[in-house]
């Protein structure tokens, strides 16, 4: 029991440990800017890859972060091909932070309208973790889009696992001091 014990007191420490030398990025921010697409028909009907070209941040919901609204700092994007399951490292780059999509979703497409949907994971500068990010993304034009992405908050799930273990732990002393 003694060692059920030490193995739930060294994992509880293990995970405050490393949660104590970064934290995760909390909010959203909102982006517009020009878009370079292979459209070969001349609308968005057939548009199979993207690529930001330029970058306006236009919103931010941040605390405590950098406000994407004064970044100036943006380099062209990596080219997102929609056909594909792969990831998209670096799709958007503002400065220190980076958005690498995993996942892209078709919402709607026709000659008018590209609105796509996905999941991604946003890296930033000033010590914050790699976090878990959605992102929706939509156009008219073959040149204009905008962008919005939202951190993914950390399941409550994980916040009532981790009491439990704490309770547990509790619990497996006051046997142990009964005994």
């Amino acid at each position: 029991m003694k060692n059920v014990i030490k193995v739930i007191c060294l994992f509880i420490l293990s995970v405050s440990a490393y949660s104590a030398n970064a934290a995760t990025i909390n909010g959203s921010f909102g982006v517009t800017g020009g878009l370079s697409t292979d459209a070969g028909s001349g609308t968005l009907a057939d548009v199979t890859q993207i690529t930001l070209l330029a970058v306006i941040g236009n919103s931010s919901t941040w605390t405590g972060v950098t406000d994407v609204t004064g970044l100036a700092n943006f380099t062209a994007g990596a080219p997102a091909d929609l056909t594909s399951a792969a990831s998209v490292p670096g799709f958007l780059v503002l400065g220190d932070w980076s958005l690498e999509l995993t996942k892209i979703t078709y919402k709607e497409q026709d000659s008018s309208k590209l609105l796509l949907e996905g999941v991604g994971v946003l890296t930033g500068a000033d010590g914050y973790d790699p976090t878990a990010a959605s992102w929706s993304f939509s156009t008219s034009t073959l040149g204009f889009y905008s962008m919005s992405v939202s951190a993914v908050p950390v399941p409550a799930a994980v916040w009532l696992f981790g009491s439990g273990l704490i309770g547990l732990v509790g619990i497996a002393r006051r046997k142990a001091e009964v005994v």
